[in-house]
C-alpha cells in the first residue's frame, strides 16, 4: 500500500508534467501563428480576445476546483458538473454571439464576426473537457 506522500508526489508530478506539457504546447502554437499570419491578423485576433475573454468569465464556475476536492465522491458530483459545466459554456458561447454585432459595429470591423462566430464554439468544447481533466487530477 502507497503512502499519501507517495501520493502526493506522484500527483504532483503529474500536475507539473501536465501544466509544463500546456505551456510548451501554447509556446509552439504561438509560433506556428506568428510565422503564418500578418500582423493586421493578430490584431484582428485580439480583438475577438477581448469579446471572449469577457464571456469566459461566465464559464469559470470553480466547478473544476469542486470536482477536484470532491474526489472521493466523484461519481456522484461527476454527472452534475458535467451538465453545469456544459450549460455554462452554452451560455458563454450565445454571449459571445449575442456580443459578437456590438464588437463588430464598435471595432469597425467587419472580418471580426467571421472570427467571433469561430470561437464561440470553444467554450461549448470546453465544457466537455471539464470533467475528463479533473478527474485526471
Amino acid at each position: 500500500m502507497t503512502s499519501i506522500g507517495q501520493k502526493t508526489a506522484s500527483g504532483f508530478l503529474w500536475m507539473v508534467a501536465q501544466t509544463v506539457s500546456t505551456r510548451v504546447l501554447n509556446l509552439l502554437g504561438q509560433i506556428a501563428l506568428a510565422w503564418l499570419l500578418l500582423p493586421e491578423d493578430f490584431g484582428l485576433i485580439s480583438l475577438a480576445y477581448t469579446v471572449t475573454a469577457f464571456a469566459s468569465v461566465f464559464q469559470q464556475l470553480g466547478l473544476h476546483f469542486v470536482l477536484i476536492q470532491r474526489q472521493a465522491h466523484f461519481r456522484r458530483w461527476g454527472n452534475a458538473g458535467f451538465w453545469m459545466s456544459l450549460t455554462a459554456g452554452l451560455a458563454s458561447s450565445v454571449l459571445i454571439l449575442v456580443a459578437a454585432p456590438f464588437a463588430v459595429w464598435s471595432y469597425g470591423n467587419p472580418q471580426l464576426w467571421g472570427l467571433l462566430l469561430l470561437l464561440a464554439m470553444g467554450p461549448i468544447i470546453e465544457g466537455f473537457g471539464l470533467v475528463p481533466s479533473a478527474w485526471a487530477q
